[in-house]
């Protein structure tokens, strides 16, 4: 039987520890959303928003979400994530929802929706 050459033997462990890589890398748990450094500034942004459609009575349009859109996108310079992004805005809505309108934190929320966002609308 034939021996391997050096070469073959560098190719075949370089297989394996990429394999192995790749496995650890498949096999790890994705980052959490909130660790993110931005994730209270963004998850704030969004409560607001949601606050102004569910209890501000903010009528969505597709221009109404570009323009809140952008003015949140330039506050986190696009740092994050779709899927970051999609986890924090739904823990807003529930957040927000457990709470209810009358809540203080939909309070707190409205009024950073005035100062920080609704000038986005005008």
């Amino acid at each position: 039987m034939r021996s391997l050459s050096p070469v073959s033997w560098a190719a075949i462990a370089f297989i394996l520890l990429a394999c192995g890589a790749l496995a650890a890398t498949l096999i790890s748990p994705p980052p959490d959303p909130a660790d993110h450094p931005l994730a209270p500034r963004f998850t704030g942004l969004h409560l607001a928003f949601e606050a102004a459609k569910l209890c501000g009575g903010l009528e969505m349009s597709p221009s109404v979400a570009n323009k809140v859109g952008a003015a949140i996108d330039a506050e986190i310079g696009g740092a994050m994530g779709t899927a970051t992004r999609l986890v924090l805005i739904s823990d807003a809505r529930a957040t927000l929802a457990a709470a209810g309108c009358d809540s203080a934190l939909a309070r707190d929320a409205l009024a950073q929706f005035d100062a920080e966002l609704k000038p986005a609308l005008e």
